[in-house]
């Protein structure tokens, strides 16, 4: 119950059945932030990485380039706000929402990285065994030879066979990144949970469930 109504309420001013419904006036709003900020945080990571060099922010000791940086100083900064809304009928769909926005941005992010990496479908990020190749990916080609009973073998494009034409230095980089963003992941799930024990009403285990999209393709990564 929100504070005025409490004291509309204990003042008998209204009968409760007449107080506005403050939170189908609050749900639309707090959805189309969300909406807003999302449009904005993916050209933001659109962005990031177009002007990522894909080097190393510091040779000798650091690996990962400065766009997976930037990514999660933007999302830690974010997160004390998304636990400032004083509203209790709306704070767990405003949290819920805006993590769920959180997991999307990471998801887009690691999509880049599989992109930049020349992979163009995500099925290609597994390459294909000796034994798959062999015995599931050879094709017949029509024309003259196709009377044959031999089919003739086609390499199977794989997110290797993709990135031969990028430099080695870069494909290392972008490795090294997807590395450090599963470690980051976890500490911002886990920055997210304290949060969560600070008087904030919001399950602890749904936390990390809201996480598995961005965790799962972070991890098909490496």
């Amino acid at each position: 119950m929100l504070y005025f109504e409490k004291i509309i309420l204990d003042t008998s001013l209204v009968g409760k059945e007449l107080l506005p419904r403050l939170v189908s006036i609050y749900s639309p709003l707090v959805a189309n932030w969300v909406n807003e900020q999302e449009t904005k945080f993916r050209h933001w990571v659109d962005a990031a990485v177009k002007m990522d060099s894909w080097i190393p922010v510091d040779t000798n000791s650091i690996k990962h380039s400065s766009s997976v940086v930037d990514l999660f100083s933007m999302l830690v900064q974010t997160t004390p706000f998304v636990f400032s809304l004083n509203l209790p009928e709306v704070t767990e769909f405003f949290i819920s929402t805006s993590l769920g926005l959180f997991n999307s941005v990471l998801e887009t992010y690691a999509e880049s990285i599989v992109q930049g990496c020349g992979a163009t479908n995500r099925p290609l990020l597994i390459p294909a065994s000796a034994n798959e190749y062999a015995s599931n990916k050879l094709i017949r080609i029509k024309g003259p030879s196709s009377s044959s009973k031999n089919p003739i073998p086609m390499p199977q494009e794989t997110i290797y066979s993709r990135a031969a034409s990028q430099k080695l230095e870069s494909l290392i980089v972008r490795m090294n990144n997807v590395h450090f963003a599963t470690v980051q992941l976890r500490e911002l799930i886990i920055d997210i949970q304290l949060n969560c024990n600070k008087g904030i009403k919001f399950p602890l285990e749904k936390v990390a469930s809201i996480f598995n999209g961005a965790k799962q393709r972070f991890e098909a990564c490496l």
